[in-house]
């Protein structure tokens, strides 16, 4: 993989490729066991700490999204599927389509920068909103896919040879 062109990356504010939303304050009492994901600050299970029924026709959350955690585990996951999330959650929305490996890429960004917050300076929605990252753009001025692709694969592949190794030594 070739980083070399790095400095040729662009700077970008996550609020210009994302509507940043957040979920509900719903507390454990008012969660009923159900189908749908809920998210909430939870490295864990890809943020899912339970499955809930919608209270009050809730609206769900979009797949093909990432949620931010700003609190607690300080990550930010991207989303397959329909799910509700906690109030703790800022849920970023592509204001255009974006390919799940160009998310899970942004995801992993996200994840890097958010890792100074913490409870003295608190993560919240606007500061998600101004978060700026670097994406690979190629010669064209067109987001470089290939490239987040590539980064994402190689970065599954060493977690899958990590999982697979402690598998073997009985860690799992």
């Amino acid at each position: 993989m070739n980083l070399s062109n790095v400095d040729k990356w662009k700077k970008i504010k996550i609020k210009d490729l994302f509507q940043v939303g957040t979920g509900y304050p719903l507390t454990k009492k008012q969660r009923r066991p159900g189908d749908i994901p809920f998210v909430s600050s939870s490295k864990f299970d890809n943020g899912i700490v339970d499955d809930i029924s919608n209270p009050d026709n809730l609206t769900l959350c979009k797949p093909n999204t990432i949620t931010v955690s700003m609190n607690g585990s300080m990550i930010a996951l991207y989303h397959d599927q329909p799910y509700l999330c906690s109030g703790s959650v800022a849920v970023l929305t592509p204001r255009t389509y974006i390919h799940p490996q160009e998310l899970k890429f942004i995801a992993t960004v996200i994840t890097y920068l958010i890792r100074d917050f913490d409870y003295f300076n608190h993560l919240n929605q606007r500061k998600v909103r101004e978060l700026c990252i670097y994406i690979p753009y190629t010669s064209y001025g067109e987001r470089d896919y290939g490239l987040m692709c590539e980064i994402v694969n190689d970065l599954t592949d060493k977690a899958d040879q990590h999982l697979e190794f402690m598998d073997g030594i009985g860690w799992l």
